[in-house]
């Protein structure tokens, strides 16, 4: 399989996330300047990628396909993918269902409405991914890579989201009951309308710059203080003695279009705003 191309800007969230590095620092110990590093200049790169080899993208897309065939028990034909390079692809509606996606590199790759019900895809690198509509039930996301993907409307009950990266990521309409999100890193994520329910694990290890709008949180356990770090207003519902931000509208319910003029605004004014890319 040939290799898959990297990009620093995970190597620099490490430095300034787990090494608490200032942004400046990291990209100098990179050899970088910060618009190198920057989320901008990852969402370029992941625009960029392309299929290295499309007999590589159609085989891919062959094997989904063979499991819909009639007659076919689609647990008899295993798909090993496991630290493939598929960089760019287009999988839409593919069907990898139970696949094994262990570590294989995704950034940019097009898994609008996929079928990965019960995949491994711990460790997969999933940047700037369209994984609007997946169907992930089930799935094993530990340690996935997943900054500024979208996972608008994904169905995720029952995922397992250990230590997944979600920094900046689209998670509107995201289904999420009986996930587990211990120690999820959901920086400037979007959780409007996302579902959770008594059955979710909801510790993330941070919620920083994050917003949300129109969510029902009253029936799920979560960390007061993490929740504190988020932007919302009054349409979110939350267990008793749980706050968000001091400087939320609590007391309004925005319109959409004001909404994300607040929230930015707020990103920017508390220095969350390190995960989006300007407008």
């Amino acid at each position: 399989m040939t290799k898959a191309l990297d990009h620093p800007r995970v190597e620099f969230l490490r430095l300034v996330e787990d090494e608490r590095k200032s942004p400046a620092e990291a990209a100098e110990s990179l050899g970088l300047a910060e618009d190198e590093v920057s989320v901008s200049a990852l969402r370029d790169w992941t625009r960029s990628l392309t299929p290295i080899r499309s007999d590589l993208e159609k085989a891919v897309q062959t094997l989904g396909r063979l499991k819909l065939i009639d007659g076919i028990v689609p647990d008899d034909i295993p798909i090993d993918l496991s630290s493939a390079n598929l960089q760019g692809f287009d999988l839409f509606e593919a069907n990898l269902q139970k696949a094994n996606l262990r570590g294989a590199r995704m950034e940019g790759a097009d898994l609008f409405e996929a079928r990965m019900e019960g995949a491994d895809l711990g460790g997969a690198r999933m940047e700037w991914a369209s994984l609007r509509e997946a169907r992930m039930k089930g799935a094993d996301l530990s340690g996935a890579q997943m900054e500024r993907a979208d996972l608008s409307g994904a169905q995720m009950e029952g995922a397992y989201l250990f230590e997944a990266r979600m920094e900046g990521a689209d998670l509107r309409g995201a289904r999420m009951e009986a996930a587990y999100l211990g120690e999820a890193r959901m920086e400037g994520a979007n959780l409007s309308g996302a579902r959770m329910d008594a059955a979710t694990f909801f510790k993330p290890a941070t919620l920083r710059g994050a917003g949300l709008k129109v969510v029902d949180f009253s029936d799920v356990t979560m960390d007061p203080q993490i929740m504190a770090e988020a932007f919302g207003d009054a349409t979110v519902k939350l267990p008793e003695g749980v706050s968000l931000h001091p400087d939320s509208p609590t007391d309004r319910d925005l319109d959409w279009n004001e909404f994300y003029t607040q929230w930015r605004a707020w990103q920017r004014e508390h220095g969350y705003d390190r995960y989006q890319p300007p407008d």
